[in-house]
């Protein structure tokens, strides 16, 4: 008799909040959240969300209010951004127009890198035709270089001694 009692204070109860506060089913919740009914089951599982007690710890029926409303809008609020983390449209624009100065800014920089860089890259060739041609005077001194050095041997070796004639008194 007592479990009976225990039973009935509770479904008493149910019927006084039922009366006072609106309980909605796992669909309603789940619509009014914009999550899936899966998603609702895990936040009342997790006590984020609660609602009427199904008395005599029996499964709830099909359809049965499971989410009390005042629940549901809790978790709503938690949710949504505050207001003033929400930046104002003159905040927005003046953003915006910083990032914008900061990109004109940035591409002037390029611009700039990008003419130094055409310059280099042309001295740099210059720089290379230069040493080639460098290269070409040397590789020609060193031509004419050897040809004197072939010349002044040649010049500046005696002659060798021709070979005498045979005397009659030598044989």
């Amino acid at each position: 008799m007592v479990g009976h009692s225990l039973g009935l204070k509770r479904l008493l109860s149910f019927e006084i909040m039922s009366a006072v506060e609106e309980a909605l089913t796992i669909g309603q919740a789940a619509t009014l959240l914009g999550v899936t009914q899966q998603r609702v089951h895990q936040l009342l599982s997790r006590g984020v969300l609660v609602g009427p007690r199904i008395p005599g710890g029996q499964r709830a029926q099909r359809g049965a209010p499971r989410v009390w409303r005042s629940s549901a809008e809790d978790y709503l609020r938690r949710r949504r951004p505050r207001a003033s983390n929400v930046p104002a449209s003159s905040e927005l624009r003046d953003d915006v127009l910083r990032l914008k100065i900061a990109l004109d800014a940035a591409r002037d920089v390029i611009a700039q890198e990008r003419k130094q860089s055409r310059r280099l890259a042309r001295l740099l060739a210059d720089a290379v035709e230069s040493l080639q041609e460098e290269q070409r005077l040397a590789d020609a001194a060193e031509i004419i270089t050897e040809q004197y050095a072939s010349i002044v041997t040649t010049h500046l070796m005696p002659d060798p001694p021709e070979p005498s004639e045979p005397t009659l008194g030598d044989a």
